[in-house]
């Protein structure tokens, strides 16, 4: 029974198991709260029945019991161990119909370090930011992952969330963040991502991409290694990296064709009809002559309009017209 004289909850069930294991399953750990260091056990009681519950009441406005467990699946099925039997763990867990326990979870080897450390890193991140501060990414996120079941090209863009939030302290970097989104979201846009085995995949080149999150746009520019996604979008990223680290004009110009709702990220064509995706190829570099600086912005533009006119589009965005001086 609860503190209303009711049967538990299957959060609730959840939470009371989880802090009796926590010490067990986090040992030697410790946090600080409000100036004193406390257990894990305690950080997380303290936590989930305080700022936690706060997070999920300004947003729920209603008991979030559900939406809170589907936060926790979500954030397990991100943070699997990746083993011999990953597959049939993952299967098991998105087939699940009447949601998650921790028994399940403990069984699987889901409650791992590093799932614990990213469901504490985001709930901390997301109780962290004023109602009034809260950006259209934040929101997007927190709505989706908590208020129904996630696919799979879905999970492996918040498990590069969790990843960020997880290995950052906070307050996280928004624009570092951002940057590293961004990458993600366009090789997961233009990636098959549609079975099991294609998100391991997708979770076993997150892992390798991990360590350079902050430096992202140098490690595509350098030509480093990039695995599981669709390779024509990895070597666009690539080039739109070296375009961006280029000078501001060129960063604001990619992403105004990348934020054209019809592309999803994918704007190698204008690379091609520029001549800059055969500069690239040729050279694995950048190396800009005036005709590439002018026909860039040429170039989106004519085909914007060209779109236009055969109905592709319904809406457009401003065309970018600046001249780069770079």
């Amino acid at each position: 029974m609860n503190a209303r004289g009711k049967p538990l909850t299957p959060f609730e069930t959840f939470k009371a198991r989880l802090e009796q294991h926590l010490d067990e399953l986090l040992p030697g750990e410790t946090r600080d709260l409000h100036g004193s260091k406390v257990t894990v056990r305690e950080y997380f009681s303290r936590r989930m029945d305080g700022a936690w519950a706060d997070l999920f009441w300004a947003h729920c406005k209603r008991i979030y019991d559900e939406e809170l467990m589907r936060l926790i699946k979500a954030v397990a099925l991100v943070s699997l161990d990746l083993g011999d039997g990953t597959e049939n763990t993952l299967t098991d867990l998105r087939g699940s119909k009447s949601g998650i326990s921790f028994s399940k979870l403990h069984q699987t080897g889901c409650l791992n370090r590093r799932m614990l450390r990213a469901l504490e890193a985001i709930l901390d991140y997301w109780s962290g930011i004023a109602a009034d501060e809260w950006s259209r990414e934040d929101t997007a996120v927190f709505d989706s992952v908590t208020r129904r079941e996630l696919s799979y090209p879905e999970l492996a863009k918040f498990a590069a969330f969790c990843a960020f939030i997880r290995l950052h302290r906070l307050p996280a970097d928004r624009e570092s963040l951002n940057r590293w989104l961004r990458v993600i979201s366009n090789l997961v846009e233009n990636s098959d991502i549609e079975r099991p085995s294609d998100f391991i995949d997708a979770l076993r080149s997150l892992g390798q991409l991990e360590p350079h999150m902050d430096r992202i746009l140098d490690y595509l520019a350098a030509g480093s290694e990039v695995t599981a996604f669709n390779r024509q979008q990895v070597r666009e990223e690539r080039i739109k990296a070296a375009l961006i680290m280029k000078s501001e004009t060129w960063r604001e110009r990619v992403f105004a064709a990348e934020g054209h709702d019809y592309f999803k990220g994918q704007v190698e064509f204008l690379l091609k009809f520029s001549g800059i995706l055969d500069h690239w190829l040729e050279h694995k570099a950048i190396a800009w002559t005036r005709t590439h600086r002018d026909t860039f912005p040429i170039i989106w533009k004519r085909r914007q309009l060209s779109l236009m006119e055969t109905g592709c589009v319904v809406s457009t965005r401003t065309s970018v017209s600046v001249r780069c001086s770079a």
